[in-house]
């Protein structure tokens, strides 16, 4: 669904989702990948987004959100009549609240709908966000922003609330080991592209 390419620092992304290359769940994962695998590459200057020769794109796909509203009817969400829609009301309030049974239809739809999707926990969450800030680190010390680790750990600890009890990012990843740490970045990244490729230092 997204080409994906590069000429003189300049990132092509085209769309190819035939026939309006209409976005949905799976063409959006894809397009977000692509601006990710963009956003670490040190040679890209800018991102160029376009579709094919007779047109860029319809918009979202509204046969997903046909789906999404056919099944909420089919299950007696009507909207604030009945108490319930994409958002749950109560009697005689409408304020919107966050409706379970919208969140589920929600997600059968998007699992139907991106043969790409998967369910992540919350430990899967944690370890991407954690191996991303421990890489970025390691690049920090490569291009030489901070001159020695125990700095970058403070500055973890102290900026961004990173977990005192760990000793910062850096000393958390030799904790864990290193090569560890690299062979679950490598494990990433040839599942979910190059912003997950270790840093050089560390190669």
């Amino acid at each position: 669904m997204i080409e994906y390419s590069k000429s003189d620092g300049i990132c092509i992304v085209r769309l190819n989702n035939p026939p309006l290359n209409a976005i949905g769940f799976e063409l959006l994962e894809q397009l977000c990948s692509a601006f990710s695998r963009a956003n670490t590459d040190k040679d890209v200057r800018g991102i160029i987004v376009t579709g094919d020769d007779d047109h860029f794109s319809a918009g979202a796909d509204v046969n997903i959100f046909k789906r999404i509203a056919t099944s909420l009817v089919e299950q007696g969400c009507l909207g604030q009549k009945t108490g319930a829609g994409v958002y749950k009301y109560e009697k005689g309030d409408y304020t919107p609240h966050r409706s379970e049974t919208a969140e589920e239809v929600i997600l059968d739809v998007r699992k139907e709908a991106s043969s790409a999707y998967s369910e992540i926990g919350r430990e899967e969450i944690t370890r991407r966000l954690v191996l991303r800030m421990v890489n970025e680190a390691f690049y920090v010390m490569e291009d030489g922003i901070a001159e020695r680790e125990s700095d970058l750990d403070v500055a973890m600890v102290l900026g961004t609330g990173f977990p005192d009890f760990r000793g910062g990012i850096l000393k958390y990843a030799r904790d864990l080991g290193l090569d560890h740490v690299m062979a679950q970045l490598d494990e990433l990244a040839a599942s979910l592209g190059e912003r997950f490729l270790p840093a050089r230092r560390r190669r």
